[in-house]
Order: C-alpha cells, then structure tokens, then sequence
C-alpha cells in the first residue's frame, strides 16, 4: 500500500518533465555529425537542468575520437579527443538573450583527460538554439563558423587567451596565431593585453605568438605595436619583433630597414627589402659606411656585393661564383650529408690515392681559382678566397678533412693576392668585426698566410 502514493507523484511530475523536454531537430543534429568526420557521437540526450530555472532540460550531445598515441612515453597523448555540446531552446520568454552566457555554470563540464587545452564557451545562437560548447579552442572557432553562430562570448578575446597556453606541440597557441591572420586594428588590443598577461606569468621569455599574431593580424596598429617591441630593451624580444617586421608583407619605412641593416643578422633580409623596393641606390651612403665598419664577415660579404648591385647594376659577383664552384667542385663522397657529385671511382678494384684525387680537384677548380687571381675587382676576390680560408660550417654532418681542404685551397689563394688590398682588408675587419668566432677565423687565416695583424 506505501508504494501506490510514489508511483503516483512519479506520474504526476514525469509528464511534467517530459512535456517541457525539447530535442533538437534531426537535420540540426545531422550537420554536427557530417561537420566532424572521424568524430564519433557517443551521447545524445536530454539533460536535465536545475528545478530553479524556469527551463526544465537542455539537449546534450557529446562527440569523442582516439587519439594516435606516440611511441615514446613521455610525448604520449593522453587521452581521447573530446567534444561537448548543449543545446537550449531560443526562447526569449525562458532564457533572456543577455542572459545567455550565465547557463555555462549549469552544465556538466566532465570530460576526460586530454592534453589539449579546453574551453568551455557560450558560442551564440543559431538554428533556433542557443550553442554551449567545451572542447579545444580551433573545433570551438569551427563550431561556431559552421553553424553561424552569433552573439556568443568574445571568441577574439578567447583566441587571445589561447596564445598563452603551451599544451600538446603548442596547438592552442598555434591555432589562435592563425585565427588572427587579417583581423586587422580591432585585434590589437585583445593580443597587447595576452602580452601583459604573458609577461606576469613568464617574464623576460619572448612573447614569440603574440608577434606572430600581430603580423598576420596586419593593419598600422598592428606594425607599431611591432615597432613598439623592436625598440624593446630585451634584446631577444627586439630581434624576434623586427624578424617579424622583415617578413613579408614589410610595410615597415625605408629608414627602419636602413637600420636595422646594421645588425648582421639581419643585414640579408633588410637589403632583400630594398631589392623588392627597387630602392637600392637610396641605401647607398649607408652600405659605404657599413662597408667600413663590418660586424661580421657574412655581413661583409653581403654590403661588397650589395654595393656592386645596386651602384653598379651587377647581377652577380664572378667572385663570389668562383668560390662557391671550387667548394663544390671538391666535394668528395662522405663530405655532406646530402651531395655525392664528385665523388671516388666506385669500382672496387680501381681505388685512386689521395693524391690522385687532389690533382683531379684541381684540375676541376683550376679555372675558378685563375679568374679569382686575375680578376679586375681585387677587393671581392680577396673576400672570396678569405671565405674560402675561414669556412666554418654551422650545419652538421660536414666532414673535417672537406673543411681543410677548403680552407687550405682559401689560404694557398690569399698567398698570391697583392699584398697591399690584402692587408687593408684584413686590418679592416680585425679592427671592427664584433662576432668572436669570425675574429678567430680572421686570425686563424692570417697566421695560415704569414700575415701579422
């Protein structure tokens, strides 16, 4: 007899709850499927929302798929690939536009480990619903762009955050450097505030996605928030900011690049600007004075045959061709990595010496190393045969006896250089070099050749 009372108050609220339950239309839920292919959904269902709310239930779909897991242990991802999505139906009468936002804290949010920053987010209405999402930042952003969401929370704002996260290969971080591509003035403020809350958390560390953000954000608030860190006081944040000012488009004025010419690490991708600009002979004064006081030998090379192009309208330095045909021209097998052209007879019972060999290289470079010796422009060939004498290669997997033997061949050249235009230059670059390892070099090829600094 006690159980007939419950069973009849159940009947009385079930009709209740279930009258007020809404499913979302068919073809709402079908697009979501198609949308995310290689997703699986794994629950869809009404959800039950708290007896204060004047809705009864919201709609939950929830969408997973695995995640390849790495080989090596401690990269493994952690865990399937999650999405969960609430719909509540648009009814201004129930749920207030303006009010939309504040239902985030009446869903269940539990979702499986996973090593992708998640999100949860009122992404807007659309369709006839209102959009309540958690899940990474890039599916959120594609969430709402499919369905035509709008008058969600701040997705600029959210992107901002994201460029601070550092999970899994920095994937939040990387897709909101993309979503700002093109956003223009308005996107500024939203990046500059990240930056602030970047610095409180990391420090002096360079804020190397807010940069990236800013460039492809584009726009002349953008390049002078650029400027801004360029002229910063850590050295590593102003290099980053004008590697950034040196990627295309550079929209930066002719005198930024002008100076930052100056540094050598840049001095390429500054002249390269001028090239495009067909503004060459503006930077003339500049390369002359330069060329007096080079900072390194790259940097060196790179104003002599600058100027020469632009003063002169040359294409090519000859000079410069020659070494960069007798390094290749005695390059053995075994000496790259990945360049096997002059190599060794394979025939295994014919083995030339190593002086065999020498003497073929030579032959092969003979005409590089006379028109270096005879040429005109005595200044590049000189600066052709010192690259020559101070080869010091950055990449690995150059071999040891490739590096003597180029650097031999270099010296042997300077030997037979005028005397005069030989010493100038090398006392040029001792007196103003400020790259130590390039100061080595310089001195390492002067004691080779008898010459005292």
């Amino acid at each position: 007899m006690r159980i007939v009372p419950f069973i009849l108050v159940f009947t009385l609220v079930f009709p209740v709850f279930a009258q007020q339950t809404f499913r979302p239309d068919s073809e709402t839920l079908k697009k979501l499927e198609l949308d995310f292919p290689g997703w699986r959904r794994t629950v869809s269902q009404a959800y039950r929302l708290p007896r204060n709310l004047p809705l009864s239930a919201a709609w939950r779909v929830v969408f997973t798929r695995d995640i390849a897991v790495r080989n090596d242990v401690n990269g493994n991802r952690k865990a399937k690939g999650m999405l969960v999505i609430y719909l509540l139906p648009r009814n201004e009468k129930l749920l207030p536009g303006e009010n939309a936002a504040s239902m985030l804290k009446y869903f269940d949010w539990k979702m499986s480990e996973n090593d992708l920053e998640q999100y949860e987010m009122y992404l807007g209405a659309g369709r006839g619903y209102y959009w309540y999402a958690k899940t990474d930042i890039g599916r959120l952003n594609f969430l709402a762009e499919r369905m035509k969401l709008t008058g969600g929370e701040d997705m600029m704002r959210k992107m901002a955050d994201a460029l601070n996260e550092e999970d899994f290969e920095l994937y939040s971080a990387r897709v909101a450097v993309e979503y700002f591509r093109g956003r223009g003035d308005a996107a500024v403020p939203c990046i500059l505030q990240s930056v602030k809350e970047w610095e409180q958390e990391k420090g002096t560390e360079v804020p190397l996605p807010h940069l990236f953000a800013l460039k492809l954000a584009g726009g002349r608030k953008a390049e002078d928030a650029l400027m801004q860190f360029a002229y910063s006081r850590n050295r590593r944040i102003a290099e980053a900011a004008i590697g950034r000012l040196l990627t295309e488009p550079c929209t930066a004025s002719d005198k930024f690049y002008a100076t930052v010419m100056r540094l050598p690490m840049f001095t390429e991708a500054a002249l390269e600007v001028f090239r495009k600009r067909k503004k060459g002979k503006l930077i003339l004064e500049d390369l002359q004075r330069l060329a007096m006081r080079p900072k390194s030998l790259q940097q060196y090379s790179l104003v002599i045959a600058a100027l020469r192009e632009f003063g002169k309208g040359a294409e090519s330095v000859p000079e410069y061709d020659s070494a960069n045909h007798i390094m290749f021209r005695v390059m053995r097998k075994g000496d790259t990595p990945d360049s096997l052209i002059f190599v060794a007879l394979n025939d295994s019972k014919m083995q030339l010496s190593e002086k065999a060999m020498e003497a073929a290289e030579r032959r092969r470079i003979e005409e590089c190393t006379k028109q270096l010796l005879t040429s005109s422009d005595q200044e590049a060939a000189i600066i052709a045969a010192l690259s020559l004498a101070t080869y010091n290669p950055q990449a690995k997997g150059i071999s040891e006896a490739y590096i003597k033997r180029v650097r031999r061949i270099g010296c042997e050249l300077l030997q037979k250089m005028p005397n005069g235009p030989r010493q100038r230059i090398f006392q040029l670059l001792d007196k103003s070099l400020t790259d130590a390892r390039d100061r080595a070099s310089l001195r390492r090829a002067a004691a080779e050749i008898g010459m005292r600094l």
